[in-house]
């Protein structure tokens, strides 16, 4: 018993052990298929769109200053020689509302005067480090130059500003004009980009300084370098060619793609991680497996019930007489010592009774073994009706029955064993309309604590041959001292 419960546990676990096999290595599959899906389409694709959608909100504020810095009334004011104030205080203020930014100028290369909405804010100067922007541009083979700087017009504020070259009609230098953008505003279009697309996405310049950068990203310095896995990739992520970099960091891997913005001369970077992408294959694989675990579990339940049914079923055909229901000669072996010595440890005694029908080959050779087989089921009936719940009754052979009166003394056993033949012999059986009348005949005894089993057993059925001898429908008793 115990070694088929190990068994089958031991098929269970195996079979457990298959199901979880199976379920991670469909999951890894499908994990892998699905980088390199990430690696081949998915990045890209969706780099191109947050690239496309990003650049045209960054070029709108270049577009607006290369189309001042080739405004013909600017350049004819200037030419002017910059005499009316307010036409430039008007022209700047408009740009400004009507283009959303937050900065409009214009730094004459004549005069040295800064122009903002309000008028002149100040006199630029090389000495003015603040400055350097403007005389940087004026040595610069390029037309324009993007800076990031305070904004000294606006509270200092964070500004990337566009500025570009004005020229007069012989294309002389004459001043530079743009407009500036806060940075906080650029920072929430990429922001917005980032809760869209559910990626981090930073832009850097062309040497790898980080310029602008989302909230969420995992950025924690300046420099592309910074970021933890791209120690050794600056060269790779800076150049003009789009790139995919996948690396892991702690139990997460991480795909970084990079596109560059050639009007800006920046490189845009978008941080994916790959959980988000692999978290329903990641709960489709816990599911599973929890799964697995419950019909191992309820497999296992069933097969220790029927294990446990069949084993009964076992134990019940083994120890019980079929025809009859009561129990046979093995349970007798069973019980009798376990009686035998709990008589033996209380100092209590038991009976032993053992009955015969009388004549009962008579029925079998009149009416059948079918009757005969009827009465040992109904008289089987009767004998368990007539006895307690602690005593048992046993088919000895044939038609010969043995009962165990557990803590009964042998007048007890007597009267027990009277009271069931007396209602045996009052009681008319019918086979096929056939009224049948039986009797039966008994030897009783009783033990005295620790004699041997068979000695008992013999002495009961030499009272019952005594029965028969002297007349049958009788009990016969004899007391063991």
């Amino acid at each position: 018993m115990i070694k088929t419960r190990f068994y089958i546990v031991f098929i269970i676990l195996l079979l457990l052990f298959g199901f979880i096999l199976t379920t991670l290595s469909s999951f890894l599959v499908s994990r892998h298929s699905l980088r390199s899906q990430i690696k081949s389409s998915e990045i890209p694709l969706t780099s191109g769109t947050i690239y496309s959608k990003i650049k045209t909100d960054l070029l709108a504020p270049k577009l607006i200053a290369s189309v001042m810095a080739n405004d013909a009334f600017l350049r004819k004011w200037i030419i002017n020689g910059e005499k009316d104030q307010n036409q430039i205080k008007n022209y700047l203020k408009q740009i400004k509302q009507n283009y959303n930014v937050s900065s409009a100028f214009f730094v004459s290369n004549q005069t040295g005067n800064y122009y903002y909405p309000k008028g002149i804010f100040k006199k630029v100067s090389p000495a003015d480090t603040r400055d350097n922007w403007f005389y940087n541009l004026k040595k610069a083979d390029r037309l324009y130059e993007l800076n990031i700087e305070a904004d000294a017009t606006n509270n200092d504020e964070s500004t990337i500003f566009f500025n570009y070259k004005v020229f007069d009609h012989d294309d002389n230098f004459i001043g530079s004009t743009g407009v500036g953008i806060e940075v906080v505003a650029v920072r929430k279009i990429i922001d917005d980009h980032n809760l869209k697309y559910k990626k981090n996405i930073y832009i850097s310049d062309a040497k790898g300084k980080v310029i602008l950068y989302s909230a969420q990203s995992l950025l924690q310095g300046s420099q592309i370098t910074d970021l933890p896995g791209l120690h050794n990739k600056k060269d790779i992520l800076l150049t003009k060619a789009p790139q995919v970099i996948s690396f892991e960091q702690g139990m997460e891997t991480i795909h970084i793609s990079s596109r560059f913005i050639p009007e800006l001369d920046w490189i845009m970077i978008i941080e994916q991680t790959e959980q988000r992408i692999t978290e329903n294959i990641r709960v489709a694989l816990y599911i599973n497996i929890a799964m697995s675990i419950i019909i191992c579990i309820g497999i296992l339940i069933i097969l220790l019930y029927i294990l446990s049914r069949y084993n009964t079923r076992m134990e019940q055909l083994a120890t019980t007489d079929k025809l009859t229901g009561s129990y046979n000669r093995t349970a007798f072996d069973l019980y009798i010592e376990i009686l035998r010595k709990e008589s033996i440890r209380s100092q209590l005694v038991f009976s032993l009774a053992i009955f015969d029908f009388d004549f009962f080959k008579a029925i079998n050779d009149t009416y059948g073994h079918a009757a005969g087989d009827q009465i040992l089921i109904k008289i089987t009936e009767i004998v368990k009706n007539s006895i307690r719940d602690s005593d048992l009754l046993f088919r000895w052979g044939g038609e010969e029955f043995l009962i165990l009166l557990k803590n009964c003394p042998l007048v007890d056993a007597v009267a027990t064993m009277d009271k069931i033949r007396s209602t045996i012999n009052k009681t008319i059986f019918y086979f096929e309309d056939n009224p049948i009348t039986i009797t039966i005949s008994a030897g009783v005894t009783n033990n005295n604590g620790s004699e041997n089993i068979d000695v008992i057993i013999k002495r009961a059925d030499a009272l019952l041959y005594e029965a028969k001898r002297k007349g049958r429908d009788r009990t016969e008793s004899a007391v063991q001292h």
